[in-house]
């Protein structure tokens, strides 16, 4: 998987078109994906209408990746089908509940990180669209999603453009021995010390 060490987002795309052929391969060799008791609780709508892509875009605060990338996906915490299962076998699913929209949602989350594992090791060039978190009501809406399928993740899919052959990679240093920092009160401090930050340090990189 070298090709994880050189993964890059991609939001300008070539005009090639994905073939309906090529992209089942790709969403069912991801079927592979460890989920929870195997029962696969996602599902993904593929926009490829130019009508619907311009519909979906103000959900994506009309980002022109939406728009101009030949196929979007949108990858749905589903625990619609095995209720469904589940109640043609008179059995109680008991999917209705917050736990298993999590178990779902991760379902989903995992396998569209593995789809992308395969499209970006095929050539093609993908772009997660976390937007999807902020309005996924409106995203239910134009899609007509039905109860119990609740989008979690989007990506756009094209082949690659003319790209650079190298990154350019921002290395942040950190030294491995720090130096403690003393804290002085004043003589005539009263009360107790202040408090260590449970939380560490953190580095982060604009994209």
């Amino acid at each position: 998987m070298n090709n994880l060490k050189q993964r890059r987002t991609i939001r300008k795309y070539s005009s090639e078109d994905i073939s309906e052929t090529f992209l089942t391969q790709l969403l069912t060799e991801a079927e592979r994906t460890p989920t929870m008791g195997n029962l696969q609780l996602y599902s993904v709508v593929i926009s490829r209408n130019s009508e619907m892509k311009r519909r979906l875009a103000p959900a994506h605060f009309n980002q022109p990746m939406v728009e101009s990338a030949p196929v979007v996906l949108t990858f749905c915490a589903d625990s619609r089908r095995t209720t469904l299962w589940a109640h043609q076998r008179k059995g109680n699913p008991g999917y209705n509940n917050f736990l298993s929209f999590v178990n779902a949602a991760a379902d989903a989350l995992l396998y569209c990180q593995t789809f992308c594992n395969l499209a970006e090791e095929k050539g093609l060039g993908t772009c997660f669209l976390g937007t999807t978190f902020y309005n996924p009501l409106s995203i239910v809406e134009t899609l007509a999603l039905p109860r119990l399928v609740m989008p979690v993740g989007t990506i756009t899919l094209a082949g690659l453009p003319n790209l650079p052959t190298s990154l350019n990679v921002c290395r942040l240093k950190v030294s491995s021995t720090p130096k403690p920092i003393a804290i002085t009160l004043p003589s005539s401090s009263t009360g107790s010390m202040p408090k260590r930050n449970p939380y560490p340090p953190t580095a982060s990189l604009s994209r």
